[in-house]
């Protein structure tokens, strides 16, 4: 539990896997009750449930009636198929009806309950265990770097994929302070041989040849060759050993033991791996990425209603936070947008299509189907990442850019290459802060190279002074960006130098944009913008967080101006107090160390001396110190005025500072036993 500034943040995240695979005598557990008592035995007031999603809500149980003396039903449980959370955040006094006051007492509980339909009772209940909780901001001497809902700073350490990690704080007093680091790689495939296989407890320890160095998530379903009945799944013991150990359930027939020996395992994914350290400490994995509810709900009505595969509701509290993504994917897809942001008070327009042929859409992965499906020379390879996510901007200009130029003969003989062309195009890579003017290919997907004469591009609008102003290509030609920096001294017929050859530099072409003489009209300065959802890249992206909560503060000068009492003046009573005789008022905002208070009359006699220690912050103590309004020798004090005199010190001795309060008493009329 955390007491901050007008809230309460109880978390019962710890053993909570324990509570929710309760099972008993036909009972399962169903959800958790949040209570607010009246005191610390009760009455108690329902905060919220959190029930399992099962379509069983309110629950409905036999409870005695005292007005009939029989059994009825009656309203048990009251769930809401909310889904399970291990947190609440509570800021509101249901009791009260108002906002949680700092510094005030409350009273909070948690409770898990079962459910059996066909017994008698329907539910049962954990007992309430209450817990005090007081509101209130850091003391004297300490401060919080961050506060509950917010978000820790993230950096992107490497990569440019698309996706932010959101490191949201639930208790900030949870934050251990440590650096933590966001890692990808890949699924463990391909096919191994079975070294040695052994029984126990249940399973079957399987040896597999060449597998070091992995990790127990990193593996997919297991498939073992030779018997289809065969399925293991995979967990790897300890983590990376070598010659590694494969602890795998045997979920076909138990005699098959000769059968596996026999076999080879194969495992295949195309998967991306995800793990969070603290440290060198694993503390988070996966494939699918974690996400808010909020965010889960946004990616299905992206995906028309449809819950999104490769994504989960996250409500682990890790730390103190709660971990998620937005904008994650492991896979590349199509340009994200394309259109005109330049000129668009004009009528002309263009068209750009990320679609290439044979249904590929990068020039390497169609160099490569041409070599596959025609015998075609082999490319040098295809684009990956981080290149093809890089954002693009295509800007028409009337000094163009000199193009290497491919049509499909020169595919099929590169030693045709003989020409390149002028293009009235210019190629940037503007991811990022810095944009970078790229190379093109020029890509003849049909047709012939117009003449001289004729031109890439003819003339479709003149201004009034007879000057051409919106143009329209005369050929189908893809405008396909080069990842590498614009050269345009790599052409030069004389020195039969002709750019980028079309199989050795393959790895190097990236998108097949093509501009068709169909596709409409274009002036020059307009300029079309290409997004991409950047996906995480296995072992490129890397992020990197610190999750600092408290801290020290350097300077209290402003911290012990917020030392206050409370009730301030005292008016015959304090809200608090259960017996009226036990009068009290609270010094407040005291810090970690000793707090020395000194109460004097108005004429500077000493009343009492009250030391007040702190160990942590956050403490489920009472961090307030407590004037019984009584002197010394227990006598209650007359009605006045009277000084505090509070001096402050560390944990360390150290003083910090002081400050005088003034505090009017009146006290409601007693006879004193005592004299």
């Amino acid at each position: 539990m955390s007491q901050l500034d007008k809230k309460v943040i109880l978390s019962f995240e710890e053993k909570s896997d324990v509570v929710e695979e309760y099972e008993c005598a036909g009972y399962s557990f169903q959800g958790y009750n949040i209570y607010q008592g009246a005191s610390v035995v009760g009455p108690w007031t329902r905060v919220t449930t959190y029930d399992v999603v099962d379509g069983v809500k309110l629950i409905l149980d036999n409870a005695l009636d005292e007005a009939t003396g029989e059994l009825l039903e009656s309203p048990a449980q009251f769930g809401t198929d909310s889904g399970i959370d291990h947190y609440i955040e509570i800021t509101d006094d249901m009791i009260g009806n108002t906002t949680l006051i700092i510094y005030r007492q409350y009273y909070f509980a948690v409770t898990a309950y079962a459910y059996d339909g066909g017994a008698d009772p329907r539910v049962i209940e954990s007992p309430i265990n209450a817990y005090i909780a007081i509101p209130r901001p850091p003391g004297v001497g300490t401060e919080l770097a961050i506060t509950s809902s917010d978000d820790i700073d993230v950096t992107h350490t490497t990569g440019l994929a698309g996706a932010t990690l959101h490191p949201t704080v639930v208790d900030p007093y949870l934050l251990t302070g440590q650096d933590y680091s966001y890692e990808t790689t890949s699924l463990v495939h391909g096919s191994y041989a079975i070294d040695s296989l052994s029984f126990d407890a249940g399973s079957f320890i399987a040896t597999l040849a060449g597998l070091t160095g992995a990790t127990s998530d990193q593996f997919d379903i297991m498939n073992v060759s030779g018997d289809s009945s065969i399925t293991l799944d995979v967990v790897v013991v300890g983590g990376a050993i070598p010659n590694d150990v494969i602890v795998s359930s045997l979920l076909g027939s138990s005699d098959t033991l000769t059968a596996i020996l026999e076999a080879t395992v194969t495992m295949d994914s195309s998967d991306g791996y995800w793990e969070l350290y603290e440290g060198a400490e694993l503390k988070l994995s996966g494939t699918d990425f974690p996400v808010t509810a909020d965010h889960y709900t946004v990616l299905t009505e992206a995906n028309n209603g449809i819950p999104p595969a490769g994504y989960y509701i996250t409500n682990t509290l890790t730390d103190g936070f709660i971990f998620n993504l937005q904008n994650a994917t492991w896979f590349l897809d199509a340009p994200e947008s394309h259109g005109l942001t330049a000129d668009s008070d004009t009528t002309t327009s263009f068209v750009f299509s990320a679609a290439g042929t044979g249904g590929q859409n990068t020039m390497g992965g169609w160099l490569k189907y041409l070599h596959d499906a025609y015998g075609l020379p082999a490319p040098s390879g295809a684009a990956g990442f981080p290149d093809l996510q890089k954002d693009l901007r295509y800007i028409f200009s009337e000094e163009g850019s000199v193009a290497t130029y491919f049509k499909n003969s020169i595919l099929s003989d590169p030693s045709t290459q003989d020409t390149f062309i002028t293009v009235p195009l210019q190629i940037w890579d503007i991811e990022g802060d810095d944009s970078t003017r790229l190379g093109i290919v020029a890509y003849q997907l049909a047709g012939s190279l117009p003449s001289p004469a004729d031109g890439l591009y003819s003339v479709t609008g003149y201004d009034d002074d007879s000057v051409a102003v919106s143009f329209e290509f005369n050929a189908n030609i893809a405008y396909i960006p080069i990842y590498e920096e614009y050269d345009a001294t790599k052409y030069n017929a004389a020195d039969a130098l002709f750019g980028y050859h079309p199989q050795d530099d393959a790895e190097k072409f990236g998108w097949m944009i093509s501009a068709s003489s169909g596709a409409g009209e274009f002036e020059f300065g307009n300029e079309y913008e290409f997004t991409f959802d950047n996906p995480i890249v296995q072992g490129s992206d890397t992020y990197s967080f610190t999750a600092t909560g408290k801290s020290t503060t350097e300077s209290t000068e402003d911290q012990i101006e917020l030392i206050n009492i409370y009730p301030n003046p005292y008016f015959g009573q304090n809200p608090e107090e259960i017996i009226p005789q036990n009068r009290k008022v609270y010094f407040t905002h005291l810090g970690i160390g000793t707090t020395t208070i000194r109460i004097f009359t108005i004429s500077g006699d000493l009343v009492q001396t009250i030391e007040h220690e702190i160990m942590t912050e956050n403490s489920l103590d009472d961090s307030r110190a407590i004037w019984d309004l009584r002197n010394d020798n227990g006598i209650p004090v007359a009605s006045g005025v009277y000084f505090a005199h509070i001096t402050v010190q560390d944990a360390n001795g150290n003083d910090v500072g002081e400050k005088v309060l003034k505090l009017a008493i009146f006290q409601p009329e007693e006879r004193l036993d005592v004299f």
